[in-house]
């Protein structure tokens, strides 16, 4: 460090010298109390592509994205690659609407990479399709050090999860049919629009980080996610698998992949992608998320669908027995109903839920639950 007493119209000597040795921990603490390095309470992760933010007191754990600063040895045009083909013709199955969506997604996360989406995007395909090339692909624009894959859906939600903190990209990969994140639906909702993340470290005290996660995710499984009708979280793209396992289709991509050159490119293209239309929470509706939608639905909703069809009681026929049509309304029997109900779970092997919770849903139709008298007796719930 510089001697603060040194004086330079004098001789050197040892007593008048310019520079003093000392530990590190003394020279940071000197340029500290000296106010030659910036001194902050706090850490926050706060990623930008162009304009660096200005935060209060605290120092930004992001470093910038290496791309930006990348100068390449060769030009590419990335929307006349291979890569961005393979994207749209098979990945997005040639959907312009959900390929435009697609693109604007990754290049939000590149402009606005502090702005949460979320929106998740699932792609489901069979195997042999890429998927982890795509994900890498993705990666090696934001940088390896801003992106995490889980491979193990497990790992995502346990405790210790240091490695999760000042990630942008995050992928869930092989998720399994009716697995983890289809019975952790709600819980998974959550990380993907939560404020903040919670980083517990093992054998440490957990801290609140600022959560910048744009999640995808991968399956070959097409009920990985249970997706409720009034969903507005998940993007839900069924891949074309024409090209599924074909070395002569792959090999050329996985070497754009590693392509620095290349990769600027694509990166270049989002950062400079015309945003000013795009509303990201306005997400583009699939046949395939539809699909999921009928097939996440509880067992009486199916029921009713299979038995009353898409146009009411058109198959009334089907359940004579257990329904009384008058003039101006349809009785229909509690107790007869779920007898119904329970033969055709048997029937399509599909596991029933109890008496009650088939009133419930019901109930949730707008169906009224009243106590009639049906001959006898006694009066019966209908």
């Amino acid at each position: 460090v510089i001697n603060p007493d040194f004086d330079e119209s004098a001789d050197e000597n040892a007593a008048n010298t310019k520079y003093l040795f000392t530990d590190l921990a003394t020279a940071l603490m000197t340029l500290i109390m000296r106010r030659d390095l910036p001194n902050y309470s706090n850490v926050d992760f706060y990623p930008y592509l162009k304009d660096q933010p200005k935060l209060r007191d605290a120092f930004n754990l992001f470093t910038g994205f290496s791309m930006a600063n990348y100068r390449p040895r060769m030009s590419y045009e990335y929307a006349q690659s291979a890569m961005y083909d393979h994207i749209f013709r098979y990945m997005c199955d040639a959907d312009k609407v959900v390929f435009t969506y697609l693109q604007k997604w990754i290049a939000y996360m590149i402009q606005y990479p502090s702005r949460r989406p979320d929106v998740a995007i699932l792609f489901v395909s069979d195997q042999g399709m890429g998927k982890d090339m795509v994900r890498r692909f993705i990666s090696a624009m934001l940088g390896s050090e801003y992106s995490i894959c889980f491979n193990d859906v497990e790992a995502f939600f346990k405790c210790f999860n240091k490695e999760q903190a000042n990630k942008i990209f995050i992928t869930l990969n092989e998720l399994s049919d009716k697995g983890t994140t289809h019975s952790k639906h709600d819980l998974y909702k959550s990380h993907i629009t939560k404020d903040a993340n919670r980083i517990e470290p093992k054998g440490f005290d957990a801290y609140p980080v600022r959560h910048s996660g744009h999640y995808m995710n991968f399956s070959n499984n097409s009920q990985c996610l249970f997706i409720e009708n009034s969903d507005r979280r998940f993007v839900m793209i069924k891949a074309n698998s024409e090209v599924a396992n074909k070395h002569e289709h792959f090999d050329p991509l996985w070497a754009l992949v590693s392509n620095r050159d290349f990769i600027k490119s694509a990166f270049d293209y989002y950062a400079n992608m015309d945003l000013s239309d795009f509303v990201v929470r306005k997400i583009p509706n699939t046949k395939f998320k539809d699909e999921q939608k009928l097939n996440s639905l509880p067992t009486p909703m199916k029921f009713l669908l299979d038995v009353l069809g898409d146009d009411g009681f058109q198959n009334i026929a089907d359940c004579t027995r257990v329904c009384e049509e008058n003039s101006d309304e349809i009785t229909i029997s509690m107790k007869a109903m779920f007898e119904y109900y329970n033969e055709w779970c048997n029937d399509t092997r599909t596991k029933g839920t109890t008496r009650d919770a088939f009133k419930n849903q019901l109930l949730k139709l707008g169906l009224k639950s009243k106590r009639v008298s049906l001959g006898g007796d006694f009066p019966k719930r209908t």
